[in-house]
């Protein structure tokens, strides 16, 4: 976020925002057109629910969101003050519901379905055939990929999901504080599959 009250350092804010796109561009292999730096993971998941709901509102709709239970609470949170009416799913334990997600997905036809790797705040990892089956139904809905928590090492890639799912209506969201020790900093990022998606954000 920019803040305007500081006229004498917008240069250097708006030159500083540039670098940090084209930097994650070239660790992510994205084009920088697709990237939005953001005030964490937090801001980011903020702008995409925020956009989204945004469109809805003003087709007159109500904004929808399909989530897994339980959940990281601050997506929660956010959903529920940008006033979309959720679709909770529970699992028979703690392990993650696909088939039930998917179905909810393909039954409601939510704006949006949010998804944590890992899962926030059981640890799991969703991963191979499961999170493919959750990606492959983002045509209307929205599928927001959180992997603020996850190592670098492990799971799909950002490229490798845009690899295989570009053409899909899919955000990745993504932060420094974690992975770098970068928390002060409230680095975080989103990365979309085309310039009108980010451009909309």
């Amino acid at each position: 976020m920019l803040n305007l009250c500081y006229a004498n350092k917008y240069g250097e804010l708006t030159e500083c925002f540039e670098l940090l796109r084209n930097k994650i561009a070239v660790r992510e292999q994205w084009n920088p057109e697709c990237v939005l730096p953001t005030n964490g993971a937090t801001g980011a998941l903020d702008a995409i629910f925020l956009s989204i709901a945004l469109q809805r509102y003003q087709k007159g709709e109500q904004p929808t969101a399909v989530i897994a239970v339980p959940e990281y609470f601050d997506a929660f949170k956010q959903l529920k003050l940008g006033g979309y009416q959720l679709t909770e799913v529970k699992g028979e334990s703690f392990t993650y519901p696909v088939k039930e997600v998917v179905e909810t997905i393909r039954r409601v036809k939510p704006a949006l379905c949010y998804v944590s790797r890992p899962r926030n705040p059981t640890g799991e990892l969703i991963e191979g055939k499961a999170l493919d089956e959750i990606l492959s139904t983002g045509d209307e809905t929205c599928i927001v990929l959180d992997r603020s928590l996850l190592h670098p090492d492990k799971g799909y890639t950002a490229k490798e999901v845009r690899d295989k799912w570009g053409g899909k209506n899919i955000v990745i969201v993504d932060s420094f504080s974690k992975k770098e020790g970068l928390i002060l900093e409230r680095a975080g990022y989103l990365l979309t599959m085309n310039k009108e998606t980010r451009d909309r954000i």
